[in-house]
């Protein structure tokens, strides 16, 4: 009797509500999740400390362990300044804390003794990297020696690249092809005096920190001296610009897991897009140096391209994908510290007053013997 009339009962609510059905959803999902949001925050501030207290007595002190929003962790303490934020909680809670970004647990130091401890001391327990969605897919999974994780493989890589490209012998072997291409670069100031037009200090260094990286790592020029950049290397410098923006921007999904899949910032998307065309551009140079007969071996490329022999041990034998993701750390990260030097030499320069008026005076005044003598020679 009881089960018949629920059984009717509900029929007829269901019956005479069904064309309202679509509507409830929504407000019932943000209501849900609000009511988990509030939980999931008063379980954060009083039961979970008092639950966990022995899994954080062997952490650090920081505001990791009590303070936090569900989902978003500590972010709302680092405002929008989070070194400066960084420095006062340090001052707060000492040289090393905890804390949370999102959901991924953080360890932060700020102090010289800290950083060694941590990378000198201890360098094997931290020589691991987070697998962030630009490994992933700027660097081939994370075949990078920046971003791979610590093993045999990466211990292999990393002697390659230093023994081939970072290595003092390596640099000085380079020393007259960077000669030229510093010297191409003055003469195009000088050219650019001449004619009395305006000099484009950072296509110039830009010029020469691209053509001095390709010689060492592919053996030919990549950016040609002229007034203007010319397509090609406007779209390489953009493709150099858009990878340093997508390493160093804050994605989200990398912190928040569960918002992966919705890309809310479209960064994702972006990193998918810039792969393709870096992709392309590195299938071709690989494609090229194999078609090449008259290469000796005498680049990073080569060297690299040496290791894909069905003859090479199996340990050591590198993939299409190892030999981009080296490229990639090789030759983008040795631009932007070469790129960075000669920017700090040039604001260096310019902070020193008798210096500027005894070098740019010469363009001031008009006294081409002074400034052929000061930036060119005899040539």
């Amino acid at each position: 009797m009881l089960s018949s009339i629920s059984t009717s009962l509900f029929s007829h609510v269901h019956h005479h509500h069904h064309t309202d059905f679509q509507l409830v959803p929504f407000s019932l999902l943000l209501a849900l999740l609000s009511l988990i949001i509030l939980v999931s925050y008063c379980l954060n501030l009083s039961l979970l400390p008092k639950l966990s207290t022995k899994r954080h007595a062997a952490l650090p002190p920081g505001p990791g362990h009590s303070l936090g929003f569900p989902f978003l962790g500590n972010f709302f303490l680092l405002g929008h300044s989070p070194h400066v934020s960084l420095r006062l909680l340090a001052k707060k809670f000492g040289p090393i804390m905890y804390l949370h970004l999102g959901q991924i647990p953080c360890v932060v130091v700020s102090s010289a003794d800290m950083v060694r401890a941590c990378f000198k001391e201890n360098d094997q327990a931290f020589a691991g990297r987070p697998h962030y969605a630009y490994g992933k897919h700027l660097m081939y999974n994370c075949k990078g020696i920046g971003f791979a994780q610590y093993g045999p493989r990466w211990i292999h890589m990393r002697k390659i690249c230093t023994s081939q490209l970072f290595s003092a012998k390596s640099f000085e072997s380079f020393s007259h092809a960077r000669a030229q291409e510093i010297s191409s670069m003055v003469r195009s100031i000088w050219v650019a005096y001449q004619k009395q037009e305006q000099v484009n200090v950072s296509q110039m260094v830009f010029a020469m920190a691209a053509n001095n990286i390709s010689n060492m790592v592919m053996g030919e020029r990549i950016v040609e001296w002229t007034s203007t950049l010319t397509p090609k290397a406007q779209e390489f410098k953009q493709m150099i610009k858009d990878f340093f923006w997508l390493v160093g921007v804050l994605n989200l999904g990398d912190h928040i897991p569960f918002l992966r899949p919705f890309d809310l910032q479209g960064y994702e998307k972006k990193m998918k897009q810039l792969h393709k065309k870096l992709d392309a551009f590195w299938d071709e140079k690989i494609q090229e140096h194999c078609r090449s007969k008259c290469s000796k071996g005498g680049h990073f490329l080569d060297f690299l391209i040496s290791f894909t022999a069905s003859t090479t041990p199996e340990a050591e034998r590198l993939s299409l994908d190892d030999i981009k993701g080296a490229l990639i750390v090789g030759s983008l990260y040795a631009f932007a510290l070469i790129t960075f030097s000669v920017c700090y030499f040039l604001l260096q320069f310019l902070s020193l007053d008798h210096y500027c008026m005894f070098c740019l005076g010469p363009l001031c005044s008009r006294n081409r013997y002074d400034i052929r003598c000061c930036l060119m020679g005899d040539e």
